[in-house]
């Protein structure tokens, strides 16, 4: 029986000084649907739960922090993971820039992001979460982030992305971290593209991801997607997302959460 692992990203509010050009540029902060993002987590995992789908959301430690009574209730839904996502996006855009060109990571020097994980870990702490689960906004974790990540008894990372065959590997590091890639192409630019209103964008890649998912469940593989709660709202208002759980219930997908994989036999 494949195995399908749906996860999705949940971010704060950024704000005008937080967020980046693109964002500042447009007015995104005015923008309710990201003021209220952390809320369509609650109508994903719903829909989840119809189709018997677990899901992963790696959330970041503000948006924990700023909606404990929310994320403390969604915790304790059975076919929901609360997964970290960095503290606050890596905020400040001048500074990812400083930080890429000194120390070739937009993610900063070492002493950085050991802050910046112990931060996000005290954030889930105030709900009563440990996670277990890891992934760097942008993408943007390092060999630095990875080390860091297994001192603190993380067991899984999920920074990497390669169409085709379900990529597990074990990271070089302490403890048992293991890297589990995105084997889809993902939904990341939607909200891009939507706010920038290029509705033609939106549909392309919308259609884009939806053929390469069913392409794996065509093929039968292991799969492991990633699929925001605001892009699939924004995109249809989740229909998309309702079609992609439906065909893989048909097909007899077994759903995980991000760890249940890291520990199942196939990513050994």
């Amino acid at each position: 029986m494949p195995l399908v692992c749906i996860t999705g990203d949940v971010h704060h509010d950024p704000g005008i000084f937080e967020g980046d050009i693109l964002r500042s540029k447009i007015l995104f902060p005015l923008s309710l649907m990201r003021s209220s993002e952390y809320l369509l987590a609650k109508e994903y995992s719903k829909i989840a739960k119809a189709y018997s789908s677990k899901v992963t959301l790696f959330v970041t430690g503000k948006c924990i922090e700023e909606h404990k009574s929310f994320w403390k209730s969604l915790s304790g839904e059975k076919n929901v993971e609360l997964g970290a996502h960095t503290y606050a996006m890596m905020p400040f855009y001048y500074l990812r820039i400083f930080f890429k060109k000194l120390f070739n990571s937009y993610y900063g020097p070492s002493f950085y992001q050991r802050m910046d994980i112990e931060k996000t870990l005290r954030a889930f702490e105030t709900i009563g979460v440990r996670p277990l689960s890891w992934r760097t906004h942008g993408y943007w974790g390092n060999e630095t982030t990875y080390k860091i990540l297994g001192e603190y008894g993380f067991k899984v990372v999920c920074d990497m992305r390669s169409v085709g065959e379900l990529q597990v590997k074990k990271v070089n590091c302490i403890g048992n971290l293991k890297h589990i890639s995105i084997n889809a192409v993902d939904d990341n630019l939607i909200e891009r593209f939507y706010l920038e209103k290029n509705y033609s964008k939106v549909r392309r890649l919308g259609k884009k991801f939806k053929e390469s998912i069913f392409d794996g469940i065509n093929k039968k593989r292991d799969l492991v997607v990633q699929l925001h709660p605001i892009c699939q709202k924004l995109l249809d208002n989740y229909k998309t997302f309702e079609v992609i759980l439906k065909r893989l219930s048909e097909n007899d997908y077994s759903s995980l959460t991000i760890t249940e994989l890291a520990d199942s036999s196939r990513a050994r």
